[in-house]
């Protein structure tokens, strides 16, 4: 028996070193999972944040440039309109210039959502400032010069868009059935169930909304019911809140349709 308590004593220390080194093999992994999960929140995080900053200075240059542009953001225009507006090349090269931007933005988030940098639901809010792009008599009729300078989905996106005002129109009647249609055909596009749902999301009922929403409508209602006052429509193309940039396109839309 003596001869084999030195064998037993070294099978419990290899034992213990092994378990030691399980443990620091198991920490060295959740702390390296955990610094992964943390670049990617930062990752995320700043590419959000870069999308809202150049979004926020292409409002900019669409308040700046309100007066100029306006005549090309409506949903239409008459012949003899569109050819005066499209001879007046200094003004049409200011609308060309706004689309140049948006699109580019647009192909960054799309990107982003492929490499899932930025969530579902992010992206998800971008599409309204897609329809309100198509939404522009100017921006398809421009579109066969846009196209061949983006990726993949953003055609697809804007394919399908284009596709959709010349099937159902541009009557101010049918913005609803257009609208539902492109969310429809981009989620098919992105793969993305909260784009599908989106407009039914983000237009339900006083009663299914979350208690705090009551309870802010609440506040805002004059007369302390639960209906808040009827406000002014911000610009749908907004991707998150952009600022008063967005109020003068809005109008224009508004009285266009």
């Amino acid at each position: 028996m003596t001869d084999l308590l030195p064998n037993a004593t070294a099978d419990r220390i290899a034992l213990f070193a092994a378990a030691v080194a399980l443990i620091a093999l198991g920490v060295t992994l959740w702390y390296s999972h955990m610094t992964r999960r943390q670049s990617l929140r930062v990752e995320k995080s700043q590419a959000y944040l870069q999308l809202e900053v150049a979004s926020s200075d292409v409002f900019k240059y669409e308040a700046e440039k309100a007066l100029v542009l306006d005549p090309y953001r409506t949903v239409r225009v008459s012949d003899a309109e569109r050819r005066k507006l499209l001879a007046a090349t200094e003004q049409a090269m200011t609308a060309y210039n706004l689309y140049f931007q948006t699109l580019n933005l647009m192909e960054v988030c799309t990107r982003f959502r492929r490499q899932d940098i930025i969530e579902h639901q992010v992206f998800a809010s971008w599409v309204a400032w897609c329809y309100d792009t198509l939404d522009d008599w100017f921006f398809r009729d421009q579109w066969h010069d846009f196209r061949a300078n983006y990726t993949d989905d953003v055609r697809a996106i804007f394919d399908i868009g284009v596709a959709i005002f010349e099937r159902l129109g541009d009557s101010g009647d049918v913005d609803a059935a257009r609208k539902a249609c492109f969310y429809e055909a981009v989620a098919v596009i992105m793969d993305c169930e909260e784009i599908e749902g989106w407009l039914s999301k983000t237009g339900q009922r006083t009663s299914d909304r979350p208690r705090w929403q009551a309870w802010l409508a609440k506040l805002q209602s004059p007369s302390g019911s639960a209906e808040p006052r009827r406000a002014r429509k911000p610009r749908a193309s907004s991707p998150a809140s952009s600022g008063p940039t967005t109020a003068t396109s809005a109008t224009a839309k508004s009285n266009a349709g």
